[in-house]
């Protein structure tokens, strides 16, 4: 197997959502549920992952988005004032990193 991205013959075990945000959801000591081809299901402490999609620097550019947008989230949830099914806007956000992090998800999935 070789990096989907750049060739290279040194894959990691890649998370397929980022764990900055399985994290976020946590419910006792898993942090995500991965559900099987088979339908069944159950809970994991690091999430979904694959090891046959990318090396540690491909995965470490996607890294990058993920983090950017792990901090808009988080800037997101610490508007205290607002309701949590209103709309908030931030300023100074990097749309293109949000992109980029939205595509990066995608890419891992496909």
């Amino acid at each position: 197997m070789a990096c989907s991205n750049c060739g290279s013959d040194s894959l990691i075990k890649a998370h397929l959502i980022p764990r900055v945000f399985a994290v976020e959801v946590k419910v006792g000591k898993s942090f995500a549920a991965n559900v099987s081809e088979s339908g069944t299901y159950r809970q994991t402490q690091s999430g979904i992952s694959d090891n046959t999609i990318l090396c540690a620097e491909c995965d470490g550019v996607l890294g990058n988005y993920e983090n950017y947008a792990h901090g808009v989230t988080r800037r997101v949830r610490a508007t205290e004032d607002a309701k949590p099914w209103q709309q908030r806007t931030l300023a100074d956000v990097d749309v293109t990193m949000i992109l980029k992090f939205c595509a990066g998800i995608l890419y891992k999935f496909s």
